[in-house]
This record gives C-alpha cells, structure tokens and sequence, in this order.
C-alpha cells in the first residue's frame, strides 16, 4: 500500500539527519577504536536532534492545518441550495385580525432546523415561524399597501449559504357593522348596506361577543371573473364548531331562478397550494321568515373574509 505524502517525506528527513548525527558521532572517534565525544560534538549533536524535532512538529502542525482546512471545505456542500417563493405577492391581512401566510422554502440540506429566518424592514406586528410561516396582526390603523419587507433565510452550517424574498404587504381596513345578537343569531341592522338584514344562525355557538366588518376589496385578492360578487367582503369572527346557516334576503337576486347558484365564497390561504377564493355549499332552500323571504345557504365556519355570490352557470 502507498505510504501517504507526508509519510515519505517525514521518514527521509529524519532518515538524513539521523545519517548527519552519526556522521558527527564517527568523526570524533580516535585511533584506538574509543569513541570520545567533546563538547564541541555534543553540541552539533544536540543541534541537530533539535532541528530534527523542529521540523517534525512543523511537519504535524502543517498536516494537521491542510486536514483541518479540507474538513472544513468537505462540509460545505457545493450543491446545496435554498430557494425561496410564495403563491402570492404581495401578500394580504386585514387590520385587527390574526393571519398566517405560509412561505415555500426548497432546502438541499438534510433539515430545515438548520435554516435561519430573518425579516428586514418589517413592522413589529409581524414576524416569521421557525418553519417560515409569516404571522401577522395588524393594529387597527395599520391599513395600507406601502409595507416592502425582506426575508433572508441562512443556513446555520454554512453561513455562506443564503438567499432572499422581497415581500410585498397589503392591510386592508375594516368598518365594524352593526349587528343584534339574539341567543345563537347574529342580524346585521346597517340601512344602505347589501348585508342589512343577513342572518347568521350558529348551531351551536351563542352570537353574543361576535362581530360582522366590511372589508375594502382593493386591499384583497382579486375575485375570480367567473364568481359574480352580490355582497360586501366581510369579515367575521365567529369560528363555529358546528355548521352555520346563513339567511340571505331574496331582494339580493335581480333573478330570483339564480337563487340555485347563490353561495358563500371564502378567502383561503391555509396552504401553499389552497390559495384565494373558494366557494361553499349552494342555496337548497327559501324560506320566509318575518313575512320576508330568504335563500338558506350553510357553510362549517363564516372566520375570515368571506362575500355572498353566484356560481358560474353549468
């Protein structure tokens, strides 16, 4: 087996020295065969041995600094990377609610506990999870579109592994609306307005404490072409932990045989790939009530942004 090249080189230098010490020894040595060593000969004797361990541990130090500096350099893989991206930008909230926005992040390295999440120019009411998850409550008086922050993630193992995300944040204000709250219905009471009148009747959830807010539409994902928008964007805060009927007037409909279209539409963004508006269940039923008639239309929960409207025609 080949010796290593600091092996070979180690062994014939001290083989060298070694020859030159005793080549000293030898030149002190008189006729008669005895070996005399004077001071002189002690001297170049122990010089020498001292150069030969002077060079020896030059010879580790070196050894063990190339070792130590490949090491290093083996660590750092030259294709690792890190990606970065989000299903929209910019990104939306709504000003006195609690959201999270989910940031894809590719990662090469074996785990995503060795990144570092960092945000630059961002508000203090918002910050990022240790998975990249953005959180965000926006202060009443908070609403806008002027919010430019940076995400920059790094990888703890190799600091020269990084990259960044420009975000773009949009708030969007809210008008509280007034409502009545009897037992578990929750009536709009806002004259004007194309909700005033809207029933929310919770299965199991009293309405008292529960609120119904307009939101403004320019500050929210736009709505798909093919959803016509009847109602405000609202925004509520009942999380209900059965269904929620929702009695929408009739007077809503300029054609009351688009009653079997009407739906509540949610804005989703739980996931990277569930984003923007989804529509729920359809009208099944009218129903009149109070002398007034109304198209029932149910969903699990009204959290969150939400607008009644028809589904595309079949």
């Amino acid at each position: 087996m080949r010796k290593p090249a600091f092996v070979s080189r180690r062994i014939a230098i001290c083989v060298f020295l070694l020859v030159s010490v005793v080549a000293v020894t030898s030149a002190s040595t008189d006729k008669t065969g005895t070996r005399t060593t004077s001071l002189a000969d002690r001297v170049s004797i122990d010089y020498v041995i001292a150069q030969l361990r002077l060079i020896e541990l030059q010879l580790t130090l070196n050894h063990d600094q190339s070792s130590a500096s490949q090491n290093a350099t083996e660590s750092i893989n030259p294709n690792s990377s890190i990606k970065l991206s989000t299903n929209q930008n910019p990104l939306w909230f709504t000003e006195g609610f609690i959201a999270f926005h989910p940031i894809n992040v590719e990662y090469s390295g074996k785990s995503i506990a060795n990144l570092r999440f960092e945000l630059r120019n961002a508000p203090s009411w918002i910050s990022i999870e240790r998975d990249g998850t953005l959180r965000a409550l926006p202060p009443l008086g908070s609403s806008g579109t002027g919010y430019n922050i940076l995400l920059r993630v790094t990888d703890s193992t190799n600091t020269h592994l990084a990259t960044t995300l420009a975000l773009r944040i949009n708030v969007a204000p809210k008008v509280s609306l007034n409502t009545q709250a009897k037992g578990n219905e929750l009536r709009v009471s806002e004259p004007g307005s194309n909700l005033h009148d809207m029933r929310f009747v919770f299965s199991s959830d009293t309405a008292t404490d529960r609120s119904i807010s307009v939101v403004s539409a320019q500050y929210l994902p736009p709505i798909p072409s093919q959803y016509e928008q009847l109602s405000d964007i609202f925004y509520s805060t009942q999380d209900n932990t059965g269904k929620v009927e929702i009695q929408v007037p009739m007077s809503i409909l300029a054609n009351e045989a688009d009653v079997v279209r009407l739906a509540l539409f949610h804005r989703i963004n739980g996931s990277l790939t569930m984003f923007g508006w989804s529509s729920g269940f359809t009208a099944r039923e009218v129903r009149t009530i109070g002398g007034k008639e109304y198209a029932i239309v149910r969903s699990y929960s009204i959290k969150g942004e939400a607008f009644v409207g028809l589904k595309p025609r079949n």
